[in-house]
């Protein structure tokens, strides 16, 4: 149940719901990386550019940027903000839980010390981290009277936090979480249920292939292609193109290793490798393309590192 904790702020803070939550993500941060693939700290900011839109993302030089395994604790807010509600609930971009309750919603038997140290590392992380972009603008009036209103916006995943002790004995974590952020998970056409396969992958690049089979290819009848140059690009892979497309091809080649999807490699009239994405339910249907392959690539505004062990 959710019961309201007063703060001095006068705001009430949500406290996740307990029990079975399906995992659901934020569709913004699924077809391009918003998250370091790297298990140890990248200063590289991560930068997309699309259109007239952009987003770069620094981290401060002690904490780096946030990685994917980070983004587990967004996905859990967002998971919790969803089903609350469709209960009905009353939310808030104010939330408080306990390490226990975010473990055990993961399928992890954790507790131990160096586990709510490794907890408290991924909080100062997303805390640290800044985002700044554009993705929001709009377009009022015509002709020689259209105005074009951009918004950049700055911004950290985590806005301010703070870890309860007792006596030595860990209470929970409370955190503020960006106002769009928040507004954007209560959109149910805004999130996506993923497969709880998802947290027991441990690359940091079959994470986020995840994510963007997921988003790309959702239930399409025929599935999805992307050119490889193209995949590399939302990646923001550090490493050479040869590099990221040989451990591609490795993936390529373990049937069922990304959950819920099979992955082709084809070639387009140009010569250039392109991956299609299949539901495993879909596969046997789906024809062997290899026409147009290299310009089938979303154009949607939505968001892989030096560390893509396999």
């Amino acid at each position: 149940m959710l019961r309201p904790i007063k703060r001095n702020r006068q705001l009430d803070l949500f406290i996740p719901l307990p029990g079975a939550v399906a995992p659901k993500a934020q569709q913004e941060l699924m077809m391009r990386s918003w998250m370091s693939l790297a298990k140890q700290g990248r200063s590289t900011p991560i930068e997309h550019h699309y259109d007239n839109q952009w987003v770069r993302i620094t981290g401060d030089s002690e904490n780096g940027i946030a990685t994917i395994w980070d983004h587990d604790l967004l996905i859990y807010f967002v998971s919790q903000w969803r089903e609350a509600q469709n209960r009905g609930l009353e939310t808030s971009n104010y939330v408080h839980f306990t390490p226990y309750d975010y473990w055990t919603w993961l399928g992890l038997n954790r507790g131990g010390g160096r586990d709510y140290h490794l907890l408290k590392d991924q909080m100062r992380r997303l805390h640290t981290t800044h985002i700044e972009t554009n993705f929001a603008w709009t377009e009022e009036g015509e002709g020689t009277r259209k105005q074009i209103h951009k918004h950049t916006h700055q911004f950290n995943w985590v806005q301010e936090w703070r870890y309860h002790e007792i006596n030595g004995v860990v209470r929970g974590i409370e955190a503020q979480l960006p106002e769009w952020f928040y507004r954007a998970a209560l959109d149910e056409k805004s999130v996506l249920t993923i497969s709880e396969e998802y947290f027991r992958l441990t690359s940091g690049l079959e994470r986020w292939l995840y994510l963007y089979c997921r988003k790309a290819a959702g239930r399409q009848r025929h599935g999805w292609q992307i050119r490889f140059r193209l995949l590399y690009e939302y990646s923001q892979l550090k490493s050479p193109y040869k590099r990221f497309a040989q451990i591609l091809r490795k993936i390529i080649a373990q049937p069922r290793q990304i959950p819920e999807y099979t992955l082709r490699e084809i070639t387009n009239p140009r010569g250039e490798s392109v991956l299609q994405i299949l539901r495993i339910d879909q596969e046997l249907n789906a024809p062997l393309l290899g026409t147009n392959s290299g310009l089938m690539a979303t154009s949607s505004p939505a968001f892989l590192d030096d560390d893509i062990r396999v």
